[in-house]
């Protein structure tokens, strides 16, 4: 079974959502995620992205980055990132870099859809 995984470049636990929030709204231009960045707003997810993942038709999961990599050990990435899960398989389809060439939400979901399409055919 084939699953979409989203890692944030954030930490989990509520100190670290709270000094995230208040990132994103003092200096949003310096917040380390651009994933979270593209994909909330300041108080919860954009409905556009919700609605899209939702539609997809792969089951998904999202995490941040500590609770990964302690799932996924041997796993070493630069975050945010999104991979490709089929069984033990995990391929990497966008990268931190590819996600922070993406400005808007609509960018975004294109370039998901443009990378699950050729990942799909390929597996």
């Amino acid at each position: 079974m084939k699953e979409l995984i989203f890692v944030y470049n954030a930490k989990s636990g509520l100190f670290n959502k709270a000094t995230d929030f208040a990132h994103k709204i003092v200096s949003p231009q310096t917040y380390n995620c651009s994933l979270c960045s593209i994909t909330y707003g300041n108080f919860s997810v954009h409905k556009e992205w919700s609605d899209f993942i939702s539609s997809i038709g792969i089951p998904f999961k999202f995490f941040y980055k500590n609770d990964f990599e302690k799932l996924y050990p041997r796993v070493t990435t630069i975050y945010p990132a999104v991979y490709l899960r089929q069984g033990t398989k995990m391929e990497k389809i966008l990268s931190a870099s590819e996600i922070a060439k993406q400005k808007e939400l609509q960018g975004l979901i294109q370039t998901v859809k443009d990378k699950l399409t050729n990942e799909l055919e390929n597996i």
